[in-house]
């Protein structure tokens, strides 16, 4: 008999500033088992088991999730082991582009995959309808990231978001050499000065595939606010203030003067996602602002791994591990509910996941192998685990459809400052009314 341990941890990160410690909407998100010295770091374990003989697992399961463009190499890597230590199983992974589009059909449908990414309209108050609980597999507040995230509003655990991402800026190494830059800027007059020093040399200071519209999002509105205030519960304050309020627009104000000072791509309209790749990898731009998921794609597009770095918002004052993302549960239509318990313990409760995905795992003890996760902490800035969006937020954010991207690009190319801020005040407005016909306040 087989029997998977799962190791608690009494380190609780969740809303904390704790300096240092371990941890797109482009869906592109290397596997590997947990080590022996990965073992021996964690501390107050805890064995918790859910099925007393793994060698009576039977069934036949879809794993669908992101990546489809490496489904194959994780099929490999996650399946195929299953598999082999369980002979009367089969499983199967599926990798979808547009993930939104393809689970709200399939939901509506009622044809879930057994373990299915969650689209992020997906209300938490509609969990308990179309998934399993999972509150017996040891995924709790104090050994995941994102806990409270993946609650129905009738306090189950239904989801489990397997990875998460530190936001910093991709730099490239070489372009900064060239640009005579030494250290990383710290403050906002430093990300300043190295745009001149990087546009003196005719290298683009900061790509930003513009014209895709998600490249700047939640980078420039969501990051840049949780970074600079520190403040788990900023989103949330949209629910009795402005929705682009001061810290909010931090962000959006400096693409403005970033672009009016000539430091971002010359033509934005064709300034795209796959050209923001190529630039920064090449060293034809010094960097971007992403995610911790971001600089392992760039070697596809000429980057030597070694030259590309990372370091924090200037200015932060915290790390902000994102609560959003994509979650994972489990239908309810599935025939085979233990065994697919079993394959999603067996690849979330480990670096599977991470590793495939590329991403940090959101178990709170595992050692991360992502050294641009470490580069970025060890800048010794607090991280902090954002509050999940209040149900109330989701729904009015559904019913004002405010779209960051349009919103960003509209600004950036406003004529004057009269018409950006007037452009703020219609879509303030736009979410004010949202808000009365949906809270009635």
């Amino acid at each position: 008999m087989n029997k998977f341990k799962i190791w608690g941890i009494a380190l609780l990160i969740v809303a904390t500033l704790l300096a240092g410690c371990g941890s797109k909407q482009d869906s592109s998100k290397n596997p590997v088992v947990t080590t022996k010295d990965q073992e021996e770091t964690k501390v107050q374990k805890e064995e918790v088991t859910v099925i007393e003989d793994n060698d009576k697992l039977e069934g036949e399961i879809v794993f669908g999730g992101a990546r489809a463009d490496i489904v194959d190499e994780l099929q490999k890597a996650w399946a195929e082991p299953f598999m082999a230590e369980h002979p009367g199983v089969k499983i199967t992974l599926e990798g979808y582009k547009d993930i939104d589009q393809t689970m709200m059909t399939r939901l509506a449908a009622n044809q879930l995959p057994d373990i299915c990414i969650l689209p992020q309209k997906l209300s938490r108050e509609d969990f308990s309808k179309y998934l399993v609980p999972l509150d017996e597999l040891g995924f709790t507040e104090d050994t995941i990231l994102n806990y409270h995230s993946g609650l129905g509003t009738d306090g189950t655990l239904y989801a489990v978001n397997p990875g998460t991402d530190l936001p910093g800026f991709i730099y490239n190494k070489k372009a900064f050499a060239e640009a005579g830059i030494t250290e990383v800027p710290r403050t906002r007059d430093e990300l300043l000065d190295a745009c001149q020093k990087l546009k003196d040399k005719g290298i683009t200071p900061i790509a930003t595939g513009f014209k895709e519209g998600w490249t700047i999002a939640s980078n420039y509105t969501d990051f840049m606010a949780q970074s600079l205030t520190a403040d788990p519960d900023v989103n949330n304050k949209a629910l009795t203030e402005d929705y682009f309020r001061e810290e909010q627009l931090y962000g959006v104000k400096l693409l403005r003067e970033l672009h009016k000072k000539g430091y971002l791509e010359e033509d934005l309209m064709t300034a795209s996602w796959d050209g923001l790749k190529q630039d920064v990898a090449t060293g034809k731009a010094g960097m971007t602002l992403f995610a911790t998921w971001l600089p392992l794609q760039l070697p596809s597009f000429g980057a030597d791994i070694e030259d590309i770095g990372m370091f924090p918002i200037p200015d932060s004052k915290a790390l902000g591990v994102p609560a959003t993302g994509w979650f994972y549960g489990i239908s309810k239509k599935t025939k085979y509910p233990e065994l697919a318990k079993e394959f999603m313990k067996y690849v979330f409760q480990s670096n599977r996941f991470a590793d495939g995905f590329q991403c940090l795992p959101a178990w709170k003890d595992a050692k991360s192998n992502m050294k641009f996760a470490e580069e970025l902490k060890s800048y010794n800035i607090p991280m902090v685990q954002m509050n999940p969006d209040n149900p109330d937020l989701v729904k009015v954010k559904n019913k004002a459809a405010i779209d960051n991207g349009k919103f960003i690009q509209e600004y950036m190319l406003a004529k004057d400052e009269a018409a950006a801020e007037a452009l703020v005040d219609k879509y303030n407005e736009k979410w004010a009314q949202a808000r009365k016909e949906v809270l009635g306040k």
